[in-house]
């Protein structure tokens, strides 16, 4: 048994260590994952897809609303549920991204890879800052499509089209940037026809994803550039973590010069360009599909492959102490962002309302029905 899944699930537990915490996550989102959840299980006048489709629920789909559904039917509160959903997508990213790396580059170069991208502040962001439940379950997502694009045969594209499709349930908008990435890892390892039908299952599922989140509308958001780098705001915390990214983006870029790399210099290429891709659509995006923040998790998604082709084009990274120090440094790194603020309040049941005054920032909640 490689023990390496192990470990994996272990440094990944620290990050989970919040989760276990009482009370809930004072994130940006508050208690709207609890809120849509209730909003599912009451049953809402536009049926199922009326809750849980955006504009609704944002831009979520109902996949990760389903899976705190499960939850609750198991016993869990809604507050429980929303975490534990957040704990499924952070143990899914972790694993994927060793079962995606270990293939491609080994076992130490997908280790390392692994826990970069678990503790990348924008990973963490998604759960302690935002709050948001279908991001979080979408970048675990993330390294099962990179898995399913790489393996050659039909079981991997038809790996590749459930995914992409619990990816449209999940952020609908992101299968349509995802899509593209996607689509050119399918043509730097497929072949003939498998190359064809590839490709027209990844633009149905861009076209599904531009679809079903057509109606978001953005309207003069402001990006948090500073997720990618720290995982809440920029004075709150340390920058320790924001050291990964940064050493994936320029050990990615050294591997890609790399003569050792030749044969994989264009799968190193492709993760570097949807870095850029993911930072350029949340500058430049013009609106209709996403926040403006969310393309940044196609930056994030890229942090796990260019971990591994660094530690891959440099055997001295995957030697033991070396990466047991690397791993060590990454966890103890991680400790003071994972002291997120929390709150006892019992929610109670979603507001029947939200309003707010055009042109200012007060809000009021209707808590009862009127007339």
């Amino acid at each position: 048994m490689d023990v390496n899944w192990l470990l994996v699930l272990l440094l990944a537990g620290f990050a989970l260590a919040p989760l276990t915490y009482p009370g809930f996550v004072q994130a940006w989102q508050g208690f709207a994952p609890a809120y849509a959840l209730q909003d599912l299980r009451a049953g809402h006048p536009l049926g199922f897809w009326g809750v849980a489709w955006p504009p609704h629920a944002g831009a979520e789909g109902p996949l990760p609303h389903l899976l705190s559904a499960a939850w609750v039917a198991l016993g869990a509160s809604p507050v429980a549920a929303v975490r534990w959903t957040w704990a499924v997508g952070l143990l899914l990213g972790a694993l994927g991204a060793y079962a995606w790396l270990r293939e491609r580059w080994g076992a130490m170069p997908a280790l390392l890879g692994a826990v970069a991208y678990t503790y990348t502040p924008y990973h963490l962001n998604a759960l302690y800052a935002r709050g948001v439940v279908g991001e979080a379950l979408a970048l675990g997502l993330f390294p099962w499509l990179g898995w399913a694009a790489a393996r050659p045969g039909w079981k991997g594209l038809l790996a590749l089209a459930l995914g992409l499709g619990a990816l449209v349930l999940t952020v609908p908008g992101l299968a349509f940037l995802a899509a593209w990435p996607l689509a050119a890892l399918v043509a730097l390892q497929g072949r003939g026809r498998e190359r064809g039908w590839a490709w027209g299952m990844l633009l149905l599922g861009a076209l599904a994803g531009a679809g079903s989140a057509w109606t978001l509308a953005r309207a003069g958001e402001t990006v948090p550039f500073h997720a990618l780098l720290a995982v809440r705001e920029p004075l709150a915390n340390p920058w320790a973590l924001g050291l990964i990214p940064v050493a994936a983006w320029f050990g990615g870029g050294a591997a890609w010069l790399a003569p050792a790399m030749e044969p994989q210099r264009r799968e190193v290429g492709l993760w570097l360009g949807t870095s850029v891709l993911g930072a350029l659509a949340a500058a430049l995006w013009p609106g209709g599909l996403l926040p403006s923040w969310t393309p940044l998790s196609l930056t994030a998604w890229a942090v796990p492959p260019l971990v591994g082709a660094a530690a891959a084009a440099w055997p001295a990274l995957t030697r033991p102490e070396v990466a047991a120090g690397a791993l060590a440094l990454v966890v103890l790194a991680a400790q003071p962002t994972l002291k997120p603020p929390f709150t006892r309040l019992d929610p109670g049941p979603a507001p029947l309302a939200v309003w707010q005054e055009p042109g200012g920032g007060r809000l009021a909640l209707l808590q009862q029905e009127v007339g």
